[in-house]
């Protein structure tokens, strides 16, 4: 069951949603660091 999430996760990085889930993580961690 993990090597078919695993599966679905390489084919969707590969549709590019991996670029969209790295520009979330960018906001969130800019975000965290100036409400520091």
């Amino acid at each position: 069951m993990i090597s078919r999430l695993e599966k679905e996760r390489e084919e969707a990085s590969m549709q590019g949603l991996s670029s969209k889930w790295a520009r979330m993580e960018m906001e969130h961690l800019e975000s965290k660091h100036s409400e520091e």
